[in-house]
């Protein structure tokens, strides 16, 4: 984006690119795993069509692309050491996306020192592959140690939010949450990946090529259970963390179904691998609980966009919003630098000064912001009305350009 810009039209290519290219990964690692070309083709299929990957593969967050680094350094276990060095760069480069990647990158760091260890030559690309694998991770480490002052700054700020907002959890549901989540979130996926993987290992189609790749990846699912415990888990969307799992569950499947289907299994064996899985499956969507979708953030990427438009790269610019929707405001304006929330909704600050108290407060609040320009609510509209000229609205929230007389009022 650097290259392409900050507005929304270059992040959702960006993120097309990622999505894009996320499969791809799972594609390699398939092969890298010693899946047939059917297979591999198959599990990329699979990966693109997963609804958790799906959705996550067209956000403008980097999950879709740390999984797939994930599961291709995790797929890397199985090569030898000219070519290991690859998985390391991919898992290094997804430590520094998301925080699940550092488990997988020190479970790849533990096996490749071990393959260094047993290694009668050539011993240096494998350890180079462990240490270009963990390195990122470390410098993060190192970062909030001096900028924050606490190795762990990232862990502590999500326990205190979780705390802030009241999250409290029985050690057997912090035990059992992920688990279910993993099944419940995509029960077609888990449930006939463990009856394709069964039936297979009853066929004698060999599956002990994944045992590697498998570690790698369950070392994710002890992290964010041992995260559940410690209160360090992620508060929205925790599926967001499971992604690479199902990525590599879909080769999984795909390879164990493809061996059954082209002749390691009998007829009957086949139909019982269909029918079990998509009985188990309906089951699980039957009982599966409404889910909280993501949330409509369309009126305020309007009114961002069009501050964007109307404002001068000079003019900064406040956002009010009832709740977190100021970051999309935000990112339509696509210059952060110059846009200021009137209050961050954060559970762990205290209570903030009511800027929409009256006038008087709202114009020094707006004069301390150095605004230019006000989004603010319907609810507040007639307190900042007086403020300034209507400028675009929408059926929530308002823009207006401030007068000048605004920007002299002391604070």
């Amino acid at each position: 984006m650097l290259v392409l810009g900050r507005t929304l039209a270059a992040a959702r290519t960006v993120a097309l690119f990622f999505g894009v290219a996320s499969v791809l990964l799972v594609h390699r690692a398939a092969s890298w795993v010693g899946a047939p070309r059917g297979a591999a083709f198959g599990a990329a299929a699979l990966a693109a069509v997963i609804p958790t990957a799906s959705v996550l593969g067209v956000s403008f967050q980097p999950e879709a692309l740390a999984a797939g680094l994930v599961v291709l350094g995790a797929a890397a276990t199985c090569m030898d050491g000219s070519r290991r060095w690859v998985g390391g760069v991919a898992l290094g480069a997804a430590t520094l996306c998301r925080y699940e990647a550092w488990p997988a990158a020190a479970a790849f760091a533990a096996i490749t020192l071990l393959d260094a260890a047993r290694a009668r030559r050539a011993r240096a690309p494998f350890v180079l592959a462990a240490v270009v694998a963990l390195v990122p991770a470390f410098a993060w480490v190192l970062h909030g140690v001096v900028h924050h002052h606490d190795a762990l700054f990232f862990f502590h700020r999500v326990a205190a939010y979780r705390r802030a907002l009241g999250v409290t959890e029985s050690t057997w549901a912090a035990l059992t949450d992920v688990p279910i989540r993993l099944v419940v979130a995509e029960p077609e996926l888990v449930l006939g990946g463990i009856v394709a993987v069964v039936l297979a290992r009853r066929a004698r189609v060999g599956s002990a090529r994944f045992a590697r790749p498998a570690l790698v990846l369950a070392s994710i699912l002890v992290f964010l259970v041992v995260g559940e415990l410690v209160g360090g888990a992620p508060t929205h969307h925790p599926e967001r963390t499971l992604l690479s799992i199902y990525l590599g569950g879909a080769i999984a499947v795909a390879d164990a179904a493809g061996a059954l289907l082209a002749g390691g299994a009998e007829m009957r064996t086949r139909r019982a691998l269909v029918l079990a899985a998509a009985a188990a499956a309906i089951v699980v969507r039957a009982a599966r609980p409404p889910e909280d979708g993501f949330v409509d953030r369309r009126r305020e990427l309007a009114i961002g966009g069009a501050a964007r438009v109307v404002l001068p790269s000079d003019e900064r610019l406040a956002v009010d919003t009832p709740d977190f929707g100021y970051f999309a405001v935000i990112a339509a304006f696509g210059a952060p630098e110059r846009a200021e929330p009137l209050d961050l909704h954060d559970p762990r600050d205290p209570p903030m000064l009511d800027a929409f108290a009256n006038e008087l407060t709202l114009r020094r609040t707006l004069a301390s912001l150095r605004a230019d320009a006000l989004v603010t609510t319907a609810e507040h509209y007639g307190v900042a009305e007086p403020l300034g000229e209507l400028v675009d609205q929408n059926a929530t929230l308002a823009l207006l350009k401030l007068a000048p007389r605004n920007a002299a009022v002391t604070p």
